[in-house]
């Protein structure tokens, strides 16, 4: 009978591995070259009043699937929130957790571009307004890669109120 170490049973939740501190750093850096298959954002994330959540689902060379996914308030404070979760099947990620945001918050897929533009815009408004990024929002960033997709996207991102105006 194999018996595991006080250590390897903590790092279980749920039926989720969880890696060490080590290994989830690693993890984490390693992310941002790990492809993307999916990006999601909240069907009305063009109001700068509602909150919107971006999920971008990324395929780790072992398996699964790693989702990023980031609260953003375009009005203000960019870039509100952000965690990384891992998956072991895409079949698990599908009905664990897509399912379950998008009957929470209506979601619609959009191209990486436009979600890294988005964050980024959302970001460099928020720093304008002396606003800065909690240190779990940046690390999750940090999986996400350098944001320089933006120059593929065209697309204006509201950002303020409507009396904002532009910066």
């Amino acid at each position: 009978m194999m018996t595991r170490s006080r250590n390897e049973k903590r790092r279980r939740t749920n039926g989720h591995f969880v890696p060490s501190s080590p290994e989830r750093k690693l993890g984490l850096e390693a992310a941002a070259l790990w492809p993307v298959f999916e990006c999601l954002i909240s069907a009305g994330w063009q109001e700068t009043t509602n909150l919107t959540h971006i999920i971008i689902a990324k395929e780790p060379p072992f398996g699964g699937v790693v989702c990023c996914v980031i609260l953003v308030d375009l009005g203000c404070l960019g870039p509100k929130e952000a965690f990384v979760t891992q998956f072991r099947t895409r079949g698990q990620y599908e009905t664990e957790f897509r399912a379950s945001m998008m009957n929470r918050d209506p979601m619609i897929p959009i191209e990486y571009p436009l979600a890294a533009k988005i964050i980024s815009e959302s970001l460099r408004y928020a720093r304008h307004l002396g606003f800065e990024l909690l240190p779990r929002v940046s690390r999750t960033l940090g999986a996400l890669g350098p944001l320089d997709a933006t120059a593929a996207c065209q697309q204006e991102i509201p950002l303020g109120g409507k009396d904002a105006g532009r910066f």
